[in-house]
């Protein structure tokens, strides 16, 4: 298993990953065509629960794109 990445969802489906988790599982396995769908959102109150292998030593975040925020002018 490579690294953690942000995908476009046309890329995402190439994996072949059979469980998918998130707010938007099942329109993602339908998109996919196959897989199965656990649709939740994120509860911080999990946390706990996770084993140490799901934790980074030096966490950075990951965008999806572009920021929207702009320099104001004469700033």
């Amino acid at each position: 298993r490579g690294g953690v990445q942000s995908l476009l969802p046309d890329d995402a489906a190439k994996h072949a990953d059979a469980l998918i988790v998130g707010n938007r599982a099942e329109a993602f396995v339908a998109l996919r065509g196959a897989g199965r769908a656990l649709a939740v959102l994120p509860d911080a109150r999990a946390f706990p629960r996770l084993p140490a292998s799901a934790l980074f030593e030096e966490p950075s975040p990951i965008y999806g794109r572009a920021p929207d925020a702009r320099p104001m002018a004469g700033a």
